[in-house]
């Protein structure tokens, strides 16, 4: 059975699991200071929808998800699709590792490691190393090793008749 979980329900459990850590037991007085590991929480088979204006813009999901900070999770095993404004596919993302942090306008990507990137249609597409995803502005930077392909479907042409 597959469970989805609300961007609103994972955003309150991440705010709820971060922003308050767990109290402390006081050590005595004349002891130093033991610094305590910091709580972490993990996601495992870590999906959400990023919906806005009331349809569905991205989609994401992750092997598993740390939680770094409220609206931040860094993702083993990402992949990532965006949708047309018709609702159809439009690019789809994978990466193995990476941060995704929700912004106000959608969604920041980064990570110093690999990006496969390819539109639906598998008329296009690239991979690098060491990629920013900004998808509230449009805007896709990867730095190194870049390649790209084009696919592109040229007109049939008829033979010339033979004299």
């Amino acid at each position: 059975m597959t469970r989805r979980i609300s961007i609103a329900a994972l955003l309150s459990a991440a705010l709820v699991g971060c922003t308050e850590p767990p109290e402390k037991p006081h050590a005595p007085t004349n002891a130093p200071a033991a610094p305590g590991p910091a709580a972490v929480q993990t996601v495992r088979n870590w999906n959400f929808s990023l919906q806005k204006e009331g349809r569905t813009q991205g989609r994401f999901h992750g092997d598993t998800a740390r939680i770094v900070a409220p609206r931040e999770f860094d993702v083993e095993s990402m992949k990532a699709e965006t949708f047309r404004a018709d609702g159809e596919s439009d690019m789809v993302a994978e990466s193995p590792a990476c941060r995704v942090a929700m912004t106000t306008n959608g969604f920041l990507v980064t990570s110093s490691g690999a990006l496969k990137l390819t539109q639906a249609d598998g008329r296009f597409g690239l991979t690098g190393e060491g990629f920013r995803w900004d998808h509230g502005a449009e805007r896709l930077t990867v730095s190194n090793h870049v390649e790209s392909f084009l696919n592109i479907s040229l007109p049939r042409t008829s033979p010339a008749p033979v004299r």
